[in-house]
């Protein structure tokens, strides 16, 4: 009996941590810091660092958050049943798709005609490209779209800033146990965001001619 009551203990405190870490590890975390030091080595001052961070970061936030209360409104009206977030995008995978594209494409086309560093709209993009991508697979396959879009933006720190951001590898496993963990994603599917992630960023940026320190803007 305190053997059982050990494990459970164990168990309990493996769930939590995982919780901790996928929380810290969120596509949404990861991706404003990886623009703030994105924007950091693009621009010469503090002033134009903050705007450039500042203007991705709400380019690209703004629309999609907008469309969720929106969305998630409407559907609490028209049901009896309380509706989460994330429950429109785990029944709904068409929902998952156009957020990616609210997220991506209006927030690219500013980025780019209001003349952002050439490295942050990169980012932008190739994050855009992994998560249109993994939200058409999952009409037909669940990869998990946590692991690929991290796994995205990481790969572009990899890319511009070579062997020293090689310290945030581990960071893409520990992810991938945590959600694995939580009974989120089997390990197929895992491995399914991590190849999706980095193929569409390694693509993006040398279709741009960023391919490791290939330019910047």
């Amino acid at each position: 009996m305190v053997l059982g009551a050990a494990m459970s203990n164990r168990k309990g405190l493996w769930q939590r941590m995982a919780k901790v870490v996928s929380v810290a590890l969120h596509p949404w975390l990861v991706f404003a810091t990886v623009v703030a030091l994105v924007a950091y080595d693009a621009t010469d001052t503090r002033g134009e660092w903050g705007r450039w961070t500042l203007a991705t970061l709400f380019l690209a936030y703004t629309v999609p958050i907008l469309y969720l209360r929106l969305r998630a409104g409407m559907l609490v009206r028209g049901s009896s049943s309380r509706i989460s977030i994330r429950s429109i995008f785990r029944e709904r995978p068409q929902e998952l798709l156009l957020l990616a594209c609210l997220f991506g494409v209006p927030s690219s086309l500013a980025l780019y005609y209001l003349g952002g560093p050439d490295t942050v709209l990169a980012v932008l993009i190739a994050a855009t490209g992994t998560m249109v991508l993994a939200s058409l697979l999952n009409f037909v396959y669940r990869a998990s779209m946590h692991v690929a879009l991290v796994t995205s933006m990481l790969s572009s720190l990899w890319v511009l800033f070579g062997m020293i951001s090689i310290v945030t590898l581990p960071l893409v496993p520990l992810l991938g146990l945590s959600r694995y963990r939580l009974g989120e994603h089997t390990s197929d599917q895992l491995v399914a965001g991590f190849v999706l992630g980095i193929m569409v960023t390694l693509t993006v940026f040398r279709g741009l001619g960023l391919w490791f320190g290939g330019g910047s803007g």
